[in-house]
């Protein structure tokens, strides 16, 4: 990024802060004079107040870092994958939303009961709002933290070896947080498409986003930011169904198929097609006696494996195996192809349903499932091909 773009970048980030800010006074102001929904009013005001210092404490960490570091790797890396471009529209959008919901709120007219009715039926734009302003939050704190973390690595002393582990832990809950996000938002989509269409389509860049969970990821395992030359954005998509095998040794990069070698040894690879589930539905996965973890599953029945997230191997406990790896790859629809990590094996309890729909409550049927393992996969769980006969006459999908 030339660094006219890079200012330009920074001072939108730093424009959608003075906004919030602004709005967040005035929606202060608001709940004065509606007070039969003062609370809510209040509570969306602090949560602009906070998202302004939030995004006002990036930006100038940011600029400061860049000025000081010219050649910090945690700047080039982000610049290379063009986040702050993306995170600056990202401003502009969450802004515009902003100031769209401001003035159609500001337009109530007197406090009584049909204003009541109205802020009501302005609240789910509202809570709109709030994933793409934790997102935003997030990544900057991401961010912060990952600069902050690469500047203390000069530093050999006690302290600032006790400051890296406090922002390994820190990035580490921002890497939690921007996972929750994106299924909060995914279900905020869904939720809202029928009725604030405006806001449906509005997500986080997923190839930025990508870029700083894997930034985050890196930094939390060896402190190190990952090698942007193994990570050229795609010029086109995958353009055959086969990979090398010997072109990556490391399982958790991912890779672009047109910067590989030609192929000595054959990899299966998966494409979004083939991994994008059809049908959705809640069971329980039994880690061990008397233990459970209620989940949901996307059916899938293109793919030939069931493939299961490591975030959930690792938050619920489940067994798995990272010797061995099978040479399978999948893309996750822009280009790029993340190396399958290992193998797991699930038991799936699930709800038998008669037919018709009629759910039999007080029956079950308990599955072992063999999943390959990834990174960044959603949903969380997909069930494939081998599961085609055994649920698909069996159970009641999930309703959206």
């Amino acid at each position: 990024m030339d660094p006219l773009s890079l200012t330009a970048s920074l001072i939108a980030i730093g424009t959608a802060a003075t906004t919030a800010l602004q709005i967040s006074i005035s929606f202060c102001d608001l709940a004065k004079t509606y007070k039969s929904a003062a609370g809510e009013i209040e509570d969306f005001a602090l949560d602009l107040r906070a998202f302004a210092s939030v995004v006002q404490l990036g930006q100038d960490s940011l600029e400061r870092h860049r000025n000081k570091s010219p050649l910090s790797e945690v700047i080039r890396y982000i610049e290379s994958f063009d986040v702050l471009n993306q995170l600056a529209s990202q401003s502009k959008r969450t802004t515009t939303n902003i100031e769209r919901v401001w003035q159609q709120t500001r337009s109530l007219q007197s406090d009584n009961l049909l204003t009541k009715v109205k802020w009501i039926a302005k609240k789910s734009e509202v809570r709109g709002l709030k994933p793409d302003m934790e997102s935003l939050k997030s990544s900057l704190h991401l961010v912060m933290a990952a600069i902050t973390m690469e500047a203390l690595q000069k530093n050999g002393s006690e302290d600032a070896q006790e400051e890296i582990k406090s922002l390994r832990r820190q990035l580490q809950v921002q890497l939690e947080t921007i996972h929750v996000l994106q299924q909060s938002q995914e279900r905020l989509r869904i939720e809202l498409s029928n009725t604030v269409g405006s806001y449906a389509g509005i997500s986080f860049p997923t190839d930025a986003q990508r870029a700083l969970v894997e930034l985050g990821e890196s930094m939390v395992e060896n402190g190190t930011v990952p090698n942007v030359g193994h990570r050229a954005r795609p010029s086109s998509g995958p353009s055959g169904d086969i990979l090398s095998s010997t072109s990556r040794s490391d399982p958790f990069e991912s890779i672009n198929v047109d910067t590989v070698d030609p192929p000595s040894n054959w990899a299966q690879t998966l494409y979004p097609s083939s991994i994008t589930p059809s049908q959705y539905a809640s069971g329980l996965i039994i880690v061990s006696r008397g233990k459970t973890s209620q989940q949901r599953v996307g059916f899938a029945f293109d793919s030939p494996y069931n493939i299961i997230s490591e975030r959930l191997v690792d938050s619920v406990g489940i067994s798995s195996t990272y010797h061995q790896v099978p040479n399978i790859w999948i893309d996750l629809g822009d280009g790029r192809l993340t190396k399958c990590l290992g193998e797991a094996f699930i038991t799936w309890k699930q709800a038998k349903r008669k037919m018709m729909g009629v759910c039999v409550g007080k029956y079950s049927i308990e599955y072992r499932m063999h999943c390959l393992v990834f990174r960044n996969v959603h949903p969380d769980l997909i069930f494939g091909q081998d599961s085609r006969d055994v649920f698909e006459n069996s159970i009641k999908w999930d309703e959206f």
